[in-house]
């Protein structure tokens, strides 16, 4: 049985990754830009992890957590292709909010393969 620390936060059973590992799968990780995604890639010991950031490109806070809960609802559906022993970083960008979630998905899964 795997014990899970009260203070890790989950998305789905995933765990998230913390704002100084963000920094670190920018600076270290490949990248893979889609068109409504930028996703960072870092190889890591251990369990997939996963970090959803949206910057200040959008046009109010509304949107910009829109469109982070949107690419989550993606992630989730698309965890069997997350592979063990990597960190993935994903990049909202200004559009994905308002993009169809079909399109969008498409974009993450592609984001994923590469």
């Amino acid at each position: 049985m795997i014990e899970v620390m009260h203070s890790e936060r989950k998305i789905a059973g995933i765990n998230k990754i913390n704002s100084r590992e963000i920094h670190t799968a920018k600076k270290f990780g490949s990248k893979r830009d889609g068109v409504y995604v930028a996703l960072w890639k870092r190889e890591k010991p251990g369990k997939p992890r996963i970090g959803i950031i949206a910057g200040r490109g959008f046009k109010s806070a509304v949107k910009r957590n829109l469109a982070r809960r949107r690419v989550a609802g993606c992630v989730i559906e698309l965890k069997s292709l997350l592979r063990d022993g990597v960190d993935y970083l994903f990049e909202c960008k200004p559009g994905c909010e308002a993009a169809p979630y079909q399109e969008l998905a498409r974009d993450v899964r592609n984001c994923l393969l590469r």
